[in-house]
């Protein structure tokens, strides 16, 4: 190599070095400026989280495995929950709806609620709406057993319940209810306070919220009933589809839909079903009238229906073939040749 190469050689020598700032700040305020950022955005995160999904929620790892044994023909219970932020209510909101699940009229004989705690089966509400006071928020449920009728006792599956909540959650809970039978389905209005044993906030995971509490009560109410019969399952069906409210049957429709969508062809196995859908989808890819679409549509639906009831006529004829030799065919020779036999028997008598 001649000294001229050498020499370019080191002028081109690449020396990694920190991307210069254009503010003039050195490499190490470049780094610090990343982390910065970095943190701003993890900070964002954390304060989203804390709705619901943080570390400090409770019931995240019971809400996976919570309904791992259900099965469809498993017992349904319906739970609506509220989150009530006290500091945004009114001071009386508390008092109010607790005199509301316990008014008049909502037990079998129509007298007032009686109300309950884990403690016995006479809960002091107004000492419960004392110690929730300095709370931050409550939880109020409503627990609705498919079969609560049934359930007979209430009172104890309630019960049950909340004692299967605090193993999920980690803590003991303070909570008072009310059962309510003036409806055609009974129900137990629960209030809980949001209060963790520990002192601190009681924060529930979404994912218990939204199924894992639901889960865990379908279980306890197949536990004591046994699994919905096939009767049972048909008769929940059929009132589901005269409800105005979200039900089974939209949950499985949601679940088999792509973009909201339905495939109607592939729950069907109805030949002129996927014609028509497959028509529609056509016609909306491609742009054409609609109502030609489905004149055109029609004429080949009469025309193959046509042809089934040609087919079924040609073919008559074999299928007739073995009932007039069986059945008909035995009833005219004797209608036929029966009077010359008894002619000839009678005249063989007068022979002899």
């Amino acid at each position: 190599m001649s000294t001229q190469d050498r020499e370019r050689s080191e002028r081109f020598r690449i020396r990694p070095r920190p991307p210069r700032s254009r503010t003039g700040r050195s490499g190490r305020a470049f780094v610090t400026h990343v982390i910065a950022e970095m943190s701003q955005v993890g900070r964002g995160l954390g304060r989203a989280g804390d709705r619901g999904n943080h570390a400090m929620s409770r019931g995240q790892v019971a809400a996976r495995f919570a309904g791992d044994r259900l099965q469809p023909q498993s017992r349904r219970v319906v739970i609506k929950t509220r989150l009530v932020i006290l500091a945004s209510t009114s001071s009386r909101a508390v008092q109010t709806h607790l005199r509301y699940i316990a008014r008049d009229g909502v037990t079998p004989d129509g007298a007032p609620g009686v109300a309950y705690d884990a403690q016995g089966d006479h809960a002091d509400l107004h000492a419960f709406e004392q110690r929730g006071r300095g709370d931050r928020h409550q939880f109020r449920f409503i627990i609705a057993p498919e079969n609560a009728v049934e359930l007979e006792d209430l009172h104890a599956f309630t019960g049950e319940f909340m004692a299967r909540m605090e193993v999920d959650v980690g803590s003991r809970l303070d909570w008072v209810a009310v059962d309510h039978w003036d409806t055609d389905n009974p129900h137990t209005h629960v209030v809980l306070r949001g209060r963790h044993e520990a002192g601190h906030d009681l924060v529930l995971a979404r994912e218990y919220i939204s199924r894992g509490m639901r889960f865990r009560a379908s279980e306890l109410a197949t536990e004591w009933l046994g699994p919905r019969t096939e009767l049972e399952i048909r008769q929940s069906l059929s009132r589901e589809v005269a409800q105005e409210r979200w039900t089974g049957l939209d949950q499985a429709l949601t679940a088999r839909s792509i973009d909201g969508v339905v495939n109607l062809s592939q729950r069907t196995e109805s030949k002129g079903i996927r014609g028509l859908v497959n028509n529609l989808l056509q016609s909306d890819k491609y742009g054409t009238p609609l109502a030609q679409s489905l004149r055109v549509l029609s004429a080949e639906f009469r025309e193959e229906r046509m042809m089934r009831a040609e087919e079924k006529a040609a073919r008559l004829p074999a299928l007739m073939t073995v009932p007039m030799i069986v059945f008909i065919l035995p009833p005219l020779f004797i209608v036929l040749i029966g009077p010359a036999i008894l002619q000839v028997i009678d005249a063989f008598r007068h022979m002899h």
